[in-house]
């Protein structure tokens, strides 16, 4: 049998703060890590990708990862993920029946 894992991200809170210190930091006019030639398309030296293997963990990532993305109001009916799940699997419950009745 095969197994599937959901993984569910819930907005429970958000948390806004203010500081100061942003302020004086958004005023600033230069970056000190930024260095001239960070606009180029061109790969830097020091990046060797020559024995690399595209894709590599695409299949084993692709086997454990399944994100559903909830609408706000679907997100607001819930308090968290285990919730949802459990929503899930009593809907889930209740077509099998339904599908078993109406093929008799």
């Amino acid at each position: 049998m095969e197994e599937a894992f959901w993984l569910l991200f819930l907005p429970i809170e958000a948390t806004i703060s203010v500081s100061s210190a942003l302020g004086r930091l958004a005023h600033k006019k230069s970056d000190p890590m930024k260095t001239e030639d960070d606009n180029s398309d061109d790969m830097r030296a020091e990046y060797d990708f020559s024995k690399g293997v595209r894709g590599k963990y695409a299949d084993r990532f692709s086997e454990g990862s399944n994100v559903i993305v909830l609408d706000p109001d679907v997100a607001n009916l819930f308090k968290d993920s285990a919730s949802v799940n459990d929503a899930l699997r009593t809907l889930a419950e209740i077509a099998q029946r339904q599908s078993k009745k109406a093929t008799g």
